[in-house]
């Protein structure tokens, strides 16, 4: 994860239904709350504003394809790009049988998005 630190899993409450991309739309959901710690674990999400459009896993491939909309707002803290990027394909990565996620964010990749700062 970014500069050294470690994601954590936490149990948000939610419980799954089976279905892939109904609960990643939920566990994202989840993670993009407006709460800038939870517990006392910090969430970099918080400044943005985000959505779960859509959510498609395509179970024979093991492919999750995410749609956001909203706007990332930048902490100023240089390792947030790269703890979200984490927190979020963590996230998704969870669920038995994902192998490979893409994420658009207003139809642009998300990765690129984190990587390059706009």
């Amino acid at each position: 994860m970014g500069c050294g630190d470690t994601a954590v899993k936490i149990n948000t409450g939610a419980y799954r239904t089976g279905d892939v991309a109904t609960d990643v739309a939920v566990a994202l959901n989840r993670l993009f709350n407006k709460q800038q710690y939870i517990g006392n674990l910090y969430n970099p999400v918080y400044l943005s504003n985000w959505r779960v459009d859509s959510v498609e896993f395509k179970a024979y491939e093991g492919q999750v394809n995410v749609s956001l909309s909203g706007g990332y707002v930048r902490s100023g803290d240089r390792c947030d790009d790269s703890r979200v990027r984490a927190q979020i394909w963590s996230t998704i990565r969870q669920f038995p049988g994902v192998k490979t996620v893409y994420i658009l964010m207003n139809g642009n990749l998300l990765g690129d998005i984190l990587a390059t700062g706009k």
